[in-house]
């Protein structure tokens, strides 16, 4: 089996982390993190249950030799995705550089015009759907996820042997419902299509193949979050029923929405990158601290709190629009899209909440316990400090079954605000935990991923009720050796 193409990938991180998580207040908060800025700088964010109470958890351990490797295996990711010029570096003294995130238009800057505008929170409707991200060392869509026999291993080879001692051929022609529904989503595909060399099954373990040739094992965590993070933010539709198509040669095959979701996954993961980034690229394991924790190489400061804080705000509070995350270092925080968020204020000198911006703003002159007071912008005249949760979609496990929910995640992101005189955002602002967003992407609004080979197909040769067009086989296997479902096909089944 042979894979001619590699394409770049997503990785779910993990750290070390402490045993037991306790509940801490704000205040709680920010005087761990005037006594021990340098321990806390490590912490990793809260998480944050229904009742809005924050549970801590661990640490990041740089020293731990897992860490280490999977943060090498992040730098290659990264350089995968992205070209040298998509992501910027900034300089604490940076203007704001959202427009690269943000729908094309006006940017509010201004905290004032956000809370008189009631943009201090907002939330994405329709929520962003759920999916695995289907793991390379599982077959990606080739996984047999509905097949109770499927090993469902952590070994590649394990998962892989079942696949060849049940090859998908034996289901050709069947009328058996409970067999075919046993196959993998890329095993539907080929069979929908006609494609009998199985071009998408074959791509899918040609992945897993490649990397245990290269190097010897396949991480549980590489797989293409991405692909159904991308697609589930643009909020591709997704049939919510079962519903049964015929093959080229006349086979009845059951597509469930799980089976959906990957063929889209696939899709987005290979056919597009993003259109638009925001971020900066750090290529160390380890990079250099102050006495504080902070990190100074300006291409590991990641996002800034400044461009954070108004893309979350432009993006998902005036323009309803979702984006994609590359979090904190969690393993549930890596490219997911976001659903919502909600900030308060807190007044970074007293440590105390704020109900408004005018009870927690002080002018930078007054704010004498900064840590990072090297770093601010000479036109920053006044500091706000701001506690903001986000809320984005996790992944989960494929299932026949419908679901209703997509479940989420809430974390906790505390940082401050510079202002100038106008008390406009300007410069960078500070993080108050390095697990922070590291960059975030999304697509331009109209974006459609779509494989060369749909150029060429006729999208309206086939209503669904009959069997799928013969004359696209040839153009599917093309698109399928490369990883990507015709969008001509998908177009139509999701409506």
């Amino acid at each position: 089996m042979k894979n001619k193409t590699i394409p770049f990938l997503f990785i779910l991180l993990f750290p070390t982390l402490c045993c037991a998580e306790e509940t801490e207040t704000t205040f709680q908060f920010l005087q761990k993190f005037h006594q021990d800025p340098k321990h806390m700088m490590e912490r990793l964010p809260s998480i944050v249950d229904e009742n809005n109470i924050a549970h801590t958890r661990g640490y990041i351990d740089r020293n731990d030799l897992e860490w280490q490797r999977v943060v090498k295996s992040r730098i290659d990711a990264r350089e995968r995705i992205f070209t040298d010029t998509s992501l910027n570096v900034l300089s604490a003294a940076t203007a704001p550089m959202t427009t690269q995130l943000v729908e094309p238009g006006p940017i509010l800057n201004n905290p004032l015009s956000m809370e008189q505008q009631h943009l201090t929170k907002a939330l994405i409707s329709p929520t962003p759907w759920a999916d695995s991200y289907w793991p390379i060392y599982q077959g990606l869509a080739a996984a047999r996820y509905a097949d109770p026999n499927a090993p469902r291993s952590s070994s590649w080879n394990a998962n892989f042997a079942y696949f060849q001692s049940n090859p998908p051929e034996t289901a050709l022609g069947s009328t058996d419902k409970k067999e075919i529904d046993q196959l993998s989503p890329a095993e539907k595909y080929d069979i929908l299509l006609g494609d009998m060399s199985f071009s998408l099954t074959n791509y899918s373990w040609g992945l897993g193949e490649y990397y245990m040739r290269t190097n010897q094992e396949i991480p549980t965590w590489m797989g293409i979050c991405h692909g159904w993070a991308g697609a589930s933010s643009m909020n591709m539709p997704i049939p919510k029923k079962p519903n049964v198509f015929q093959s080229v040669s006349g086979q009845s095959v059951t597509l469930y929405p799980a089976d959906i979701k990957a063929l889209e996954s696939m899709l987005w993961a290979n056919a597009i990158k993003p259109n638009r980034v925001q971020g900066t690229r750090c290529n160390q394991v380890n990079p250099a601290v102050d006495a504080h924790g902070r990190i100074i190489d300006p291409a590991c400061f990641d996002v800034s709190p400044s461009d954070w804080h108004e893309a979350v705000v432009n993006q998902v509070g005036i323009y309803q629009r979702s984006f994609v995350m590359d979090g904190d270092y969690d393993i549930q925080v890596w490219n997911y899209p976001i659903v919502s968020y909600s900030y308060r204020y807190f007044n970074p000198q007293s440590w105390q909440q704020a109900a408004s911006l005018a009870g927690a703003i002080i002018p930078i002159s007054s704010f004498t316990v900064d840590k990072f007071s090297q770093y601010r912008s000479p036109q920053a005249k006044y500091i706000v400090g701001i506690e903001m949760d986000v809320s984005y979609v996790i992944e989960i496990q494929p299932t026949v079954y419908e679901i209703l929910t997509p479940p989420t995640k809430t974390v906790r992101y505390m940082y401050d605000l510079e202002l100038d005189a106008d008390q406009n955002i300007i410069g960078t602002g500070e993080w108050y935990q390095n697990a922070h967003p590291d960059f975030l992407w999304t697509f331009d609004k109209d974006t459609q991923a779509h494989a060369p080979e749909d150029n060429e197909i006729s999208n309206d040769v086939w209503d669904t009720s009959t069997p799928v067009p013969s004359s696209w086989t040839r153009r599917a296997q093309a698109a399928s050796s490369r990883g990507i479902p015709l969008q001509s096909f998908l177009g139509k089944v999701n409506q």
